[in-house]
């Protein structure tokens, strides 16, 4: 839900061409989301070895995925 919520303020942000408010949200996105990798990591030993493996690879590869999206926002920002 937080993700959500932070992806359409950053949409509305760049429609309305408001580049300090994207970068200031991305910034927020990019601490918040550290937060949210390591919470999903920790509960995943509470599950069957099987769960944990997987929840722990799908976590690293959502943070790739979520650095790759930042850099590539930011290059966007940059671009205008």
């Amino acid at each position: 839900m937080g993700s959500a919520a932070l992806a359409a303020l950053y949409v509305a942000a760049m429609n309305e061409g408001r580049s300090t408010v994207a970068e200031l949200l991305l910034l927020f996105f990019a601490l918040y989301t550290p937060w949210v990798l390591v919470a999903a990591w920790r509960c995943a030993s509470n599950s069957h070895p099987f769960w944990t493996t997987l929840a722990r690879s799908l976590t690293v590869a959502w943070g790739i995925n979520t650095a790759l999206v930042l850099l590539f926002l930011q290059l966007s920002i940059l671009a205008m």
